[in-house]
């Protein structure tokens, strides 16, 4: 979740942050890590759990 952290990090320094149209394209199931229900929830668990860190890490101090 670097791209998480970077944001919150230019957001805090009081910077602004533009959205920007993208157009994505799926790739080829096959190609990722596998795919489904499973893999939802796994990747959910670990943003979750990112966002936590990326929290504390602000309460701590670590963003000043």
């Amino acid at each position: 979740s670097y791209d998480v952290e970077l944001l919150h990090i230019i957001k805090k320094a009081g910077e602004k942050i533009k959205e920007v149209v993208v157009t994505w394209r799926s790739e080829d199931e096959s190609k990722n890590k596998g795919g489904g229900i499973e893999r939802y929830f796994r990747e959910s668990k670990e943003m979750v759990l990112e966002i936590s860190r990326i929290k504390i890490n602000d309460l701590k101090g670590r963003y000043d």
